[in-house]
């Protein structure tokens, strides 16, 4: 894992610790109604041996949609064209509070090499029931299949 100058905790006025200087970037890729998943090494800073988003800490003055493009290509070796913002989540784990502003896009093909986890692979919505998954990114990736539909419509 290569250190960013976006990584790091921050110790705020609220007493809590925040995982990434400027926050983090989550990208939902999707592909036949399935999303792609990172299986997160057993040392990970956070959520270790949990599966999760692909990306990471946002850099000093990069945008959101900036940081899950570069951590697209960092993570996978996948240039995303056109993320689209699909929510922000403000989280609490061990005490600590993290910020991660989650975008989509839609696969378009060609190889997907892994630069970060243990593991990756696409699962429907409903397929993540059985795997190890925080709660809070459970409950996301529940409304972002709810919304799934639309989205692999276009409407969304």
């Amino acid at each position: 894992m290569v250190h960013r100058d976006g990584d790091g905790w921050v110790h705020c006025r609220c007493g809590n610790k925040h995982w990434g200087l400027n926050g983090a970037a989550g990208l939902l890729l999707v592909r036949d109604g399935k999303l792609l998943l990172q299986h997160r090494t057993k040392d990970a800073p956070t959520f270790p041996d949990y599966w999760a988003f692909f990306g990471g800490g946002i850099e000093e003055g990069e945008s959101p949609k900036e940081a899950v493009m570069r951590e697209s290509l960092e993570e996978l070796g996948y240039a995303l064209t056109s993320p689209v913002f699909f929510r922000t989540l403000r989280i609490i784990y061990k005490g600590n509070e993290h910020t991660i502003h989650v975008f989509s896009e839609m696969y378009k093909g060609g190889k997907l090499i892994l630069g970060e986890g243990q593991g990756m692979g696409w699962y429907a919505p409903h397929e993540t029931r059985e795997l190890l998954v925080n709660d809070h990114d459970r409950l996301l990736l529940e409304q972002f299949g709810d919304s799934l539909p639309d989205r692999l419509a276009g409407c969304a």
